[in-house]
């Protein structure tokens, strides 16, 4: 019985799709095979409807599945020995593989054609199919020896149990190892076993592929080629710019890979294989940029106690907060308003959101499959030809980090600018969503003309949810301070002493960069140190609310008004409080000395 060619008819499936749903492929309509379809090669494209889940866990973010968007790696398994224009025919053995890891294979073959039919119909069609040789039909007239029977063998021990057979993964023929490769395959024999590309197929197998991604040497690769100020650019010039002024003392620098070596590139194993014979290096200069991260011991204490917040951190530093997973979702809750922010900003329509893995993943899969596509040889004839190969692949990969660098370092602009690249969740946030709680701080003044200024956190509930006791969705204000105690500072009036101007710098100290101001019975702003940019007057009207500072915002009225008042009026980028604070005594000692 000849082989089993696959045609456009052919049903198949993916083992990492929810639903395993059945799809087809597209074939060659040059290759009509009467009633059966098209015939399907190595060329064919296809994939999972529009709308397929994928389980893979690559994709699947806390355990929820993603959308499919995977790109084929390669056909494997095709026919050894009929071809169509050049391309192998598939078999129904033949199989496929996506970046994300999800095995293709057949699941329902409604029309086959077997090798005789195949060539009879191509051939009345005068299309390029090549015919394949059949053996000779072995001699049946001899007949073979009999075996003596009256030997009897010998039984064997059966308290013995026996070994287990020792299971060795089959070594790849030539045509599947050409199959899998990012090249033409048109050398010939001898050629192909002097290519380190081709003979790594046989002394290493899938499994053994690794990527040496490491971070140090990434930092001394960068350090190395940007010695040279001249070597630097914007992006560079910042970083050195931002490590000499302000050191590790708020947050440290991490040496970022663009290209991600264990997360992204490491899934593409054919594509590491032909890096790895070209010599590229994932740990390379151009595959690098600093990001900030956390300061030393930032995830052992809790977060009141930190030295900064990751939004202090983007807003002194303007570079992406490099901590937490590239692979990251958002809740159902947020996504509404994060997709509003970024069409808005960005100008656009039906924004897309996903994880900087993601991205990254399918612009690595884009460049692989266009190397696929090319079929070019990697083998050179000479040194020359061989660093000219060498050079065209670089380029490739380096215009992936490069373009996807100036989106990072856009960030020191605009953080919106960065759309649709950051490697983080916080980062993504930072450019697009205020935090759900804001600062505010509280003025009364004393029988003794002292000014009192508490601080409160004012937090509000996603749409839907009760926060509150009494079932009301109400704003809450909660005391900001160690124990849970409201931070308190009194204000004496100003007098010209260096008691007094001291009390004043401590003021500004005391409020950070807190913007809302809310005075009880009379506006008291030009008693502050500074112009306060956002404020309210509410009368005391009971005595409980002349004794709480609760109680000034109690009412449906004051609630509606601190509602607005907070959405309307505020910073139009986050500022963090170190940078507030220095800007307030800067413009304090102007009129103070």
């Amino acid at each position: 019985m000849g082989e089993k060619y696959l045609t456009d008819k052919t049903l198949f499936q993916c083992n990492m799709n929810v639903g395993q749903l059945p799809f087809t492929c597209s074939g060659n309509k040059k290759a009509s095979v009467s009633l059966a379809g098209n015939l399907l090669t190595i060329s064919a494209s296809g994939g999972p409807n529009a709308g397929t889940l994928c389980n893979s866990p690559m994709k699947a973010v806390g355990g929820a599945p993603q959308p499919c968007t995977c790109s084929l790696l390669g056909w494997r398994s095709a026919s050894q020995v009929c071809t169509l224009e050049g391309k192998a025919v598939l078999t129904e053995k033949s199989f496929n593989q996506c970046q994300f890891g999800g095995k293709i294979k057949v699941f329902h073959c409604q029309s086959q054609v077997t090798t005789g039919a195949a060539v009879v119909a191509a051939m009345a069609m005068k299309t390029n199919i090549q015919e394949p040789k059949h053996p000779e039909k072995p001699d049946m007239s001899k007949h073979p020896e009999k075996p003596d029977m009256s030997k009897h063998p010998e039984k064997p021990d059966m308290s013995k149990k026996p070994d287990k057979p020792k299971m060795s993964k089959k070594p790849k023929d030539d045509n599947s190892i050409l199959a899998e490769m990012l090249c033409s395959g048109e050398c010939s024999r001898e050629q192909r076993e002097k290519c380190g590309y081709f003979t790594d197929h046989q002394t290493r197998q899938d499994s053994q592929v690794a990527v040496d991604n490491q971070s140090k040497i990434l930092a001394e690769n960068y350090a190395m080629a940007t010695k040279d100020e001249s070597h630097r650019d914007d992006i560079d010039d910042q970083y050195y710019a931002l490590r000499e002024k302000y050191g590790t003392r708020y947050w440290s620098y991490a040496a970022h890979h663009i290209i991600s070596g264990n997360q992204v590139f490491k899934q593409l194993t054919e594509l590491v294989r032909l890096a790895d014979f070209l010599c590229y290096d994932i740990n390379n200069a151009k595959n690098c940029i600093y990001l900030a991260s956390k300061d030393e011991g930032y995830g052992a204490i809790c977060k009141e106690q930190r030295n900064i917040s990751a939004y202090d951190v983007m807003s002194l530093s303007k570079l992406q907060w490099h901590v937490g997973g590239h692979q990251y979702s958002f809740s159902k809750d947020e996504l509404p308003l994060l997709r509003k922010n970024i069409e808005k900003n960005c100008r656009l329509t039906n924004a897309e959101i996903r994880s900087y893995a993601e991205l990254l993943q399918e612009e690595v899969a884009d460049f692989m499959a266009q190397l696929r596509q090319e079929q070019r040889c990697w083998c050179g004839e000479d040194a020359k030809a061989q660093k000219v190969l060498k050079q065209s692949f670089f380029r490739g990969m380096n215009r992936i980090s490069q373009r996807i660098r100036q989106k990072l370092g856009a960030f020191q602009k605009h953080a919106s600018d960065s759309y649709p690249y950051y490697v983080s969740k916080e980062a993504y946030r930072y450019a697009f969503t205020l935090p759900k709680t804001g600062k505010m701080i509280i003025v009364r003044r004393k029988a003794d003309d002292t000014l009192v200024l508490r601080k409160y956190r004012v937090s509000w509930p996603l749409a839907g949810n009760k926060a509150n006791e009494d079932g009301l969705d109400r704003l809450l204000l909660k005391p900001v301070g160690g124990g849970g105690e409201t931070a308190e500072f009194v204000l004496e009036p100003l007098a010209m002493t260096k008691a007094s101007l001291k009390n004043q710098c401590e003021c500004i100290v005391f409020c950070e960069n807190i913007g809302h101001f809310l005075f009880a019975d009379v506006d008291l702003s030009l008693r502050l140190p500074f112009i306060p940019p956002f404020t309210r007057v509410v009368q005391a009207e009971t005595l409980e609310e002349v004794a709480l500072d609760e109680a000034l915002l109690a009412s449906e009225r004051r609630q509606t008004m601190l509602r607005v008042w907070l959405r309307d009026e505020h910073f139009p980028h986050y500022v963090a409080p170190i940078a507030m604070i220095h800007q307030r005594i800067e413009e304090w000692s102007k009129g103070n000395g």
